[in-house]
């Protein structure tokens, strides 16, 4: 009480959460939940309402100030917290998805607790419950209603946010939970960037972890389903990147690797991809073909497309203008910071690449946000100490560049972009 009374929420609240019940300590929970906009406060706040004996319930809601609070914050009136049953605030991903599963939770409020949920829920703390892992991939690849799936297809980034954010992505214990989410997203995919985009994330976390034949060739058939179904002009770049990602790994299948590289050759040699194919894309694909052991791909693209010509670029060289400039690139996938690093090279002889890999904030992080010309973050939907290091310490005044995909292509065309358009 006193403590609340002086305006210190922040030392009232561990304090009123170890209080009995009582009509007081739940007023003091409801203010610190509207004072912190948190849902772990949210969730105490609830459930010291929902302790309370009905007449004490009754004497908080007479005050007009708690019993909206309670509203805003339970998302029903007052008369609904005697038969509530519980808190409808999850404590975590585990939580969420036993509330999804069941079929009774507002679809809004679901989405709005996901994109919450996702900067307060600790996947370390999942990690350690004891069979959270197992327990997270069975909830996960339960059977649920298709209102219930497009919640969960939503809600997808959200939950890759917070697995990403741990320090020992890709986690051996979560492999499962990876291997439900691609599942998830090929049979849900609607072909939005975002969408593709995890494919690629979760797709390079399970190839980290090791893939036997089996699972390389259903990753890359999956790629292939998804190319198949969404191939167009807009992502190419992203298909661009999956093959970067698969020429990164040790292949378990050529075979499936080169079926998808002929399915987007084959492609890109329709009027429509060709016609609006930018000189990056064209000649990244003309890298891959080589690294993959089958120019004989490209080859027969620039044949069918040119004529058997390779395209002269116009206007000169965009990446000419990074001559004696410092190019950081911060991404936790090296190689495709190395083969980005290697492409700038071979346009700019005098262009600096620094590349990046830290998980927290360094001097040297700290000094190229500061002072470096150009800074590409590749992090996809992932936020932690060493981007958030970047951003506090980047003038506004100096580019920072943020793909939406974490691949190869993504960096150079969005690097690309920035330099044509004469910035």
């Amino acid at each position: 009480r006193a403590a609340a009374v002086r305006g210190d929420l922040d030392a009232a609240f561990p304090l009123a959460l170890a209080a009995p019940p009582s009509v007081e300590r739940t007023r003091i929970l409801l203010l610190c939940a509207d004072e912190f906009q948190t849902l772990a406060a949210e969730r105490a706040a609830i459930r010291a309402a929902e302790e309370l004996a009905a007449d004490d319930r009754a004497e908080l809601f007479r005050i007009t100030r708690d019993r909206k609070l309670w509203e805003r914050i339970a998302g029903r009136d007052a008369a609904g917290a005697a038969a509530s049953g519980g808190s409808r605030i999850p404590g975590d991903w585990l939580e969420w998805l036993a509330l999804l599963n069941a079929g009774e939770a507002d679809a809004d409020r679901l989405r709005e607790l996901a994109q919450r949920g996702a900067s307060e829920w600790s996947v370390e703390a999942l990690a350690a419950t004891p069979g959270g892992a197992g327990e997270l991939a069975a909830l996960l690849s339960a059977t649920r209603a298709p209102a219930e799936e497009a919640v969960l297809r939503d809600s997808l980034p959200h939950l890759l946010k917070v697995l990403q954010r741990d320090a020992g992505w890709p986690r051996t214990d979560f492999e499962a939970s990876y291997e439900a989410l691609i599942s998830l997203l090929v049979m849900e995919c609607r072909g939005g960037e975002a969408e593709l985009n995890l494919f690629v994330d979760l797709a390079g976390a399970l190839l980290t972890l090791g893939a036997d034949a089996a699972r390389y060739e259903d990753l890359v058939q999956s790629g292939v389903e998804l190319w198949t179904r969404f191939a167009a002009p807009r992502t190419v770049t992203w298909v661009l990147d999956l093959i970067d990602l698969l020429a990164a790994h040790p292949s378990a299948s050529d075979e499936a690797r080169l079926r998808l590289l002929v399915a987007v050759t084959e492609r890109l040699m329709v009027p429509q991809f060709a016609s609006r194919l930018d000189p990056v894309q064209l000649e990244f694909f003309k890298v891959l073909c080589h690294d993959l052991d089958h120019p004989e791909l490209y080859r027969d693209l620039v044949k069918t497309v040119y004529s058997g010509d390779e395209p002269v670029v116009t206007g000169g060289d965009p990446f000419a203008q990074l001559a004696g400039q410092t190019v950081a690139v911060y991404t936790l996938i090296e190689s495709a910071a190395m083969r980005v690093r290697d492409f700038l090279l071979d346009h700019c002889a005098t262009v600096s690449v620094e590349l990046c890999h830290e998980h927290v904030c360094t001097d040297r992080l700290r000094s190229l946000a500061q002072h470096a010309d150009i800074f590409l973050v590749a992090t996809g939907s992932a936020k932690h100490a060493a981007t958030e290091c970047i951003e506090v310490n980047r003038s506004n005044a100096l580019p920072l560049l943020r793909p939406s995909g974490r691949g190869s292509a993504s960096m150079l065309s969005v690097l690309h972009a920035h330099l044509a358009a004469g910035n």
